[in-house]
């Protein structure tokens, strides 16, 4: 295979090199994959989140200090560990989807507390949000950490 290489344009890679290259990038991706989550950070994702829902139960002003302090928390172990792992955030379709679904979750999870504690005094609810948004942030964030399925 004959090339046209000039000093403007570089020359295309013998199949050879271009394998290596794939293969190389393979390793790579898979040292990557292999590398195991550390159980802190999905923990001290799961207790932030919940977090919010629990301040409410907490007297005024002291209640929303807390919970400022919670979103503060998170995203300091955010990047913590993106710093940590030298992750950077493609912001890929499948990351969007999951934290859609994360902030609708506690959003909604508070909005049923709040009704419930409204409407029938009800404070449990808020316990319950809390619970359920910690187990759900939990799961979510272990699902982020998982390798994307390869499209055949």
């Amino acid at each position: 295979m004959e090339t046209h290489a000039t000093s403007e344009t570089p020359a295309r890679p013998t199949r050879e090199e271009a394998a290596a290259a794939l293969r190389e990038v393979e390793r790579v991706r898979t040292a990557i994959d292999a590398v195991p989550m550390p159980m802190w950070y999905p923990s001290v994702v799961a207790a932030l989140s919940a977090l919010s829902p629990l301040s409410v139960l907490l007297p005024q002003p002291a209640g929303a200090l807390v919970s400022l302090a919670a979103i503060a928390g998170l995203l300091v172990a955010v990047r913590v560990f993106f710093d940590r792992f030298g992750i950077v955030s493609r912001g890929d379709r499948r990351q969007v989807a999951v934290m859609a679904v994360a902030a609708v979750l506690l959003v909604g999870l508070m909005a049923v507390a709040a009704a419930l504690d409204v409407r029938a005094g009800l404070q449990r609810g808020w316990i319950v949000s809390a619970a359920v948004n910690a187990v759900a942030m939990f799961a979510l964030t272990v699902y982020c950490r998982r390798p994307a399925r390869k499209s055949a």
